[in-house]
């Protein structure tokens, strides 16, 4: 009954050492969340991400579309991918834009996916730069395409839209990083609070003892 007594007596004095340090808890949660925020404003590197869509048009098609080919699609997309990003697309890109990359650093910023249970395939291209990310995103459609048709004996890879240079970044997302600088901030503090607590009663009770 008496240990049960005096952590409870620790719980609300806890509580009230919270409440005397709630303007510091506050205030280095703020700070950490105004530093999240001038962080990822200024500091990290912002990315533009350029989409071009186009349409994989199979032989089976040119007497109708059926469900195989549509399915088709499900396992074609890894195909695409290894094509797509592939040194016989990304060296000649590389070549057409005279980009400053290597095959590697092109193939990183390449992202290939379906439009779900469909032929429509997505090709995405992040890059610092917004209108570089769509002109690179355009060419490696125009390059990959011949590829496509040559390789897969796919009939035709139909334009379905250009990419054009996007408005807003993508990341880094300064809304997001903000609340979790928050977050932390909220956390630490209090938990330095009360650790800080817990060591001064855990003292005064051994001295009290002694």
């Amino acid at each position: 009954m008496t240990e049960q007594t005096v952590f409870e007596i620790d719980l609300v004095g806890l509580q009230q050492c919270l409440k005397r340090k709630i303007m510091v808890i506050l205030g280095i949660t703020v700070l950490c969340g105004v530093f999240s925020f001038i962080f990822s404003s200024f500091w990290l590197p912002q990315e533009y991400v350029a989409t071009t869509r186009v349409y994989v048009l199979g032989r089976s098609e040119s007497n109708g579309v059926t469900s195989a080919d549509f399915a088709l699609s499900n396992y074609l997309v890894s195909d695409l991918q290894v094509l797509i990003t592939g040194r016989n697309v990304t060296d000649v890109v590389v070549d057409t834009l005279e980009l400053d990359m290597s095959h590697e650093e092109l193939a990183g910023k390449i992202r290939v996916s379906a439009e779900g249970n469909t032929r429509v395939l997505q090709i995405s291209v992040t890059d610092a730069d917004a209108l570089l990310a769509a002109e690179i995103a355009n060419c490696v459609r125009d390059v990959a395409s011949e590829q496509i048709k040559r390789i897969l004996e796919i009939d035709a890879v139909n334009l379905v839209y250009e990419a054009k240079a996007p408005d807003e970044p993508t990341s880094p997302n300064v809304m997001k990083i903000t609340v979790l600088g928050a977050a932390v901030g909220l956390i630490l503090s209090t938990s330095t609070v009360s650790v800080r607590f817990f060591m001064i009663d855990a003292f005064k009770r051994k001295r009290n003892v002694a």
